[in-house]
This record gives structure tokens, sequence and C-alpha cells, in this order.
């Protein structure tokens, strides 16, 4: 009986411990490495050549608040919500944006090198006509690395509600651990600082 006791205790401790893991991790900060080359040289920049990620510890509470142009946001892609992704944030609602062509999907190839995919973004990306006016309760995203970032330029002006993370500090590797490298970058997409206006049928 006391084996069982002893049992039903740790199982009862596994629990709570299990969630308030699961609490830390969706609600106050969480350990995420930074894949991939679309925010290289700021973040990952050995990542084509070595495989090595930058580590990064994000804060959950309040994600959104007093968000400001330039930070990062690690956010669920709209096109897959499964999938988490890190980017920077370049405008927010109101602003205007003057699109960037070199970051035009599929920028470089041929029209039949094109995947159907990046045909698709490519035409939505024309329709925007060379600016947009970011929308309310919207931010618009980009990748530090033009070369190889899938953005805003391939899904349009990405929702707040999206954004589950700011970064704190970088954790690994050693030489940035307790560091901001992904501060004092200066993109080059234009923006045009705008108002955000609330849409009239949210007031009614």
């Amino acid at each position: 009986m006391a084996a069982i006791n002893l049992a039903a205790r740790f199982a009862s401790y596994a629990l709570i411990g299990a969630g308030g893991a699961s609490i830390l991790k969706n609600h106050v900060v969480e350990f995420t490495a930074v894949k991939g080359e679309s925010m290289n040289p700021t973040l990952s920049p050995t990542f084509h050549e070595t495989g090595q990620r930058d580590w990064l510890v994000w804060k959950k509470w309040q994600p959104t608040k007093d968000l400001k142009r330039g930070d990062l946001a690690l956010y669920m892609s709209p096109n897959d919500p499964e999938k988490v992704v890190v980017k920077r944030v370049i405008a927010l609602s109101g602003d205007r944006v003057q699109l960037n062509p070199k970051r035009q999907p599929g920028y470089g190839k041929l029209l039949n090198e094109l995947r159907p995919d990046e045909l698709a973004a490519a035409e939505r990306w024309n329709s925007f006509g060379g600016h947009l006016i970011v929308p309310h309760g919207h931010v618009w995203v980009e990748g530090d690395n033009w070369r190889s970032s899938k953005d805003s330029n391939d899904y349009g002006p990405i929702s707040k509600s999206l954004i589950i993370g700011r970064p704190w500090t970088a954790v690994w590797p050693a030489k940035i651990c307790l560091t901001q490298p992904w501060e004092n970058y200066k993109s080059k997409t234009k923006v045009s600082v705008g108002q955000d206006v609330v849409p009239q049928f949210w007031l009614e």
C-alpha cells in the first residue's frame, strides 16, 4: 500500500510539474532556436555552412504591448499554424510600406521556374501595386536576409493575434549570451509612418 501511495504521489508531482512547464512555456518564457537563413546575418549567421543555431529567450506575456518598428516577433505562420516563425516588424498598422523589388517572391527566377506557391505569392505581391497601407490590427514583417525569407512579401500583413513572443535575450552560442544582437538593424524597406485607424464597423 505504501508503494502504491508513493507511486501516486510521484505521478501527481509529475503532472503538476508538466502542467507548470506548459504554463511557463505558453504564457511566460520560451527558449527557441532560430533555424534557417532568413534572419542572417543577425541571427544564426552560419546556419547554411554549419547548421549552428542561435538560441533566444522569448517573453510570452503581452507580446504585442508597445510593439515597435524594428522589434523581432515570434509568431504562428499564417500559412501553417503548426509552424512558428521569427521575423522583424517593419511597419505597424496605418504605416505605408513601399515594397522592395528584391523582396518580390521568386525574385531572380524566370516565370516558368516558379513553384506554384511562389507564383501565387508573386501575384499577390504584384496586386499591392508597389505599396500598401498596413491594416488595423496587423503588422508587416520581414526577414533580415532578403535572399532567403518567406514573410509578409509572400503572405501579406499578419494579424497581431498571431504574435506569441518578443525576444528578451540571446543565450547561445556563448559569445552572444545575454546580448540582443538584433538591435540596431536598419531595414532597407521604406516605410512612411502613418496613423492607425480603427474601421468604422469595429465601432458599431
